[in-house]
């Protein structure tokens, strides 16, 4: 091949001393080898240089020939699956003769020999992933506990999440991984590897664009009995309310809201607050479907909790500091594994538990989920957009409190 490529571009060579039309050989050279030869597996269509060759005699400008009779033929690089090369060894075993049994399934002799000595050969091209193929599956099955449960993902929220779990092994110095990953296009090639992975467009819904009605609602709650028969649970955990709970967490500011005051026409009214109006706690409430509360928990703005914080909290309660005090992934995973999951041991409670939050994703990572899928909770997403109707600590608990909550600060301030 590479002397084909060189005869006619020496012959192209004669031709250019007679006029200026034609490029260096050593151009013409470069591209039959670097865009012709590397990608025709071997092949090389020589009835390209001839059109060429008749283009300039015909007196035609060659910089404007037309190369698709140049066909590129892409090489192929797997035409087999593991179970044919399964196939392939046991027969090259049998027969003793490798060559033979590579070309009768189409598989690499290297390939083949490979497996025939026992040495672990790539399943794929290029270099190894960065993450262990126990690893990825436990991503996949992530996403797919997330979509089921009503909290889809997006390229960004795994990202994310590879990147916590990447952070975590390097904290625990159990092998080296780039400080780069993942890199911007990583979650993209992770779907690529698992192609039962699909990308579907979420619609958002408005409150007042989605309106829900009692069919839908109805509807879901067939969907979500049909859920747990597909995991292979019994249904009658409907008929238990000490096994169904509801959570709820809502945001209160340290510093009241503006108020109005009684003074003159000609004065200018301030209150002069000790906190900075952004700082704020948030109050996370769950009850079960029996009527029976929860251990509260009061997340501060903070990085560790102070002592002040563990002596002004009620017994019973949780605590725990986030860097602006709203809810995290990680503050919401440490309430479950160390104060909800030994509270319902301690009540005996039976499980599996089914629980019920509103559709924050930010909040279940997969550490969360493969504790839950362990110890036997069952996270599921309320239906959107129905709050005021499935929500009841909204409905009865966090209304009244919002309503004397900027009074009591007040007369805090005031004392």
């Amino acid at each position: 091949m590479l002397l084909h490529a060189c005869h006619y571009a020496f012959q192209l060579h004669s031709m250019q001393r007679e006029t200026s039309k034609l490029q260096s050989p050593i151009r013409r050279i470069q591209f039959y080898l670097h865009f012709e030869l590397p990608r025709n597996a071997g092949a090389f269509h020589s009835e390209g240089v001839f059109e060429y060759i008749n283009q300039y005699k015909s007196g035609t400008d060659v910089r404007f020939v037309n190369y698709r009779k140049m066909k590129q033929i892409r090489k192929i690089r797997k035409q087999y699956d593991g179970q044919i090369l399964e196939e392939a060894v046991r027969e090259a075993k049998k027969v003793k003769n490798i060559r033979d049994t590579s070309k009768k399934y189409n598989i690499p002799f290297t390939t083949l020999y490979r497996q025939l000595k026992n040495e672990k050969g790539k399943e794929r091209p290029g270099p190894d992933p960065v993450l262990l193929h126990e690893e990825e599956e436990r991503i996949k099955n992530w996403v797919f506990y997330m979509a089921r449960a009503g909290f889809p993902v997006c390229q960004i929220d795994v990202t994310h999440t590879v990147k916590d779990y990447a952070d975590k092994i390097r904290r625990r110095n159990d092998r080296e991984i780039p400080d780069s990953f993942p890199s911007k296009n990583w979650s993209q090639r992770f779907i690529a590897r698992h192609p039962e992975i699909r990308q579907k467009l979420v619609n958002n819904l408005s409150k007042a664009g989605a309106k829900v009605t009692e069919p839908q609602l109805r509807n879901w709650f067939f969907e979500v009995e049909e859920l747990l028969r597909q995991d292979g649970i019994d249904t009658s955990i409907f008929d238990n309310p000490e096994r169904i709970l509801n959570f709820d967490e809502s945001g209160f500011q340290l510093v009241p809201k503006r108020y109005k005051a009684i003074c003159s026409d000609a004065e200018n009214t301030y209150l002069v607050t000790s906190n900075s109006e952004k700082d704020c706690y948030t109050a996370l409430f769950g009850s079960t479907a029996a009527g029976d509360l929860t251990p509260p928990m009061i997340l501060y703005p903070g990085k560790r909790i102070s002592r002040d914080m563990v002596e002004n909290v009620p017994d019973g309660w949780s605590i725990g500091v986030s860097d602006e005090g709203w809810q995290t992934s990680k503050t919401f995973y440490e309430y479950i594994a160390n104060d909800l999951y030994q509270w319902l041991q301690k009540r005996g409670t039976e499980f599996p538990v089914l629980i019920f939050v509103d559709g924050h994703k930010s909040h279940v990572n997969m550490e969360l989920v493969e504790f839950c899928i362990q110890k036997g909770l069952i996270l599921v997403s309320l239906y959107p957009n129905s709050t005021r109707i499935l929500q009841p600590l909204d409905r009865n608990f966090f209304r009244f409190f919002k309503i004397i909550h900027p009074s009591f600060l007040i007369y805090i301030e005031r004392n």
